[in-house]
């Protein structure tokens, strides 16, 4: 998802030619929405306090828009979707060091 919306743009929602591609992309967020939302909390936290939070507000979130942006053709529910998730991966980038490996 993230890459197709990277590599396309704003292209992904007005381009009839990308139809395939963003409706394969919104399924693919939906799905990850569904999955990530399943995620017990406890399981996170065993890796960091911190993480069912950011995973929640932020990952979770960003799926969801994604999924609903790209339903819609909503150019700006897909721009908070990527707001959303750069503040999840930076988080887990400046916080990587205190990530338990989970497996």
């Amino acid at each position: 998802m993230a890459q197709a919306i990277e590599k396309n743009g704003i292209r992904l929602i007005d381009d009839p030619i990308f139809d395939k591609e963003r409706n394969g992309a919104e399924q693919m967020a939906m799905k990850a929405y569904n999955l990530a939302s399943n995620i017990p909390k406890k399981y996170l936290s065993a890796s960091n306090p911190e993480l069912p939070q950011y995973f929640k507000e932020h990952f979770i979130e960003a799926m969801r828009l994604w999924a609903h942006g790209l339903k819609e053709k909503n150019q700006q529910l897909i721009a908070d979707g990527v707001d959303n998730y750069n503040k999840f991966i930076d988080w887990i980038q400046n916080d990587r060091n205190y990530l338990k490996r989970m497996w």
